[in-house]
C-alpha cells in the first residue's frame, strides 16, 4: 500500500490550479431519501427548531424519561450529532459547494447512520 509521503511525491509538481480542481466537491444527485431527510434537517435549522450551537435542541422530551446510563449514552453522542449536522448545514449554504453531491450524501448517510444506531439503543429521543 502507498504511504501519504509517497503520494505527496508522485503529485509535488501538479500545478495550483489542477489542485484546487481536485479538492472540489462534485455535483451529483443524491439518493431521493437522502435528500428529503437533507431538506428537513436545513429547514429545522432555518426555523430556530435545531440550534446548531445548543446540543439540547436536539432534544425531544422523551429523554427526561431515559435513565441515567441511556442518558449517558445519548449525551456521548449529542455532540458527534450536532457536529455533522453542522458540517451538512455549512456545506448546504456555501456558495462554493454544490447542494447535490455524493460527498453530501455521504455526509448525511453518517448521520443517519448515528441516529438510527442511537435510537436502537435509547428509542425516539431526537428531533432529527
Amino acid at each position: 500500500m502507498t504511504d501519504i509521503v509517497q503520494l505527496a511525491e508522485q503529485h509535488a509538481g501538479l500545478p495550483e490550479e489542477i489542485q484546487i480542481k481536485a479538492g472540489q466537491a462534485l455535483t451529483g444527485d443524491m439518493a431521493a431519501g437522502h435528500e428529503q431527510f437533507m431538506i428537513q434537517l436545513i429547514k429545522m435549522v432555518d426555523d430556530g427548531v435545531l440550534n446548531l450551537l445548543n446540543p439540547t435542541s436536539f432534544l425531544q422530551k422523551a429523554y427526561q424519561s431515559l435513565d441515567e446510563v441511556q442518558r449517558g449514552k445519548v449525551d456521548l453522542q449529542l455532540i458527534n450529532l450536532m457536529d455533522q449536522t453542522r458540517h451538512i448545514y455549512d456545506f448546504y449554504k456555501s456558495v462554493k459547494t454544490p447542494n447535490a453531491s455524493p460527498q453530501l450524501q455521504t455526509m448525511v448517510e453518517q448521520l443517519w447512520q448515528m441516529k438510527s444506531k442511537l435510537e436502537e439503543e435509547v428509542g425516539d429521543v431526537l428531533k432529527i
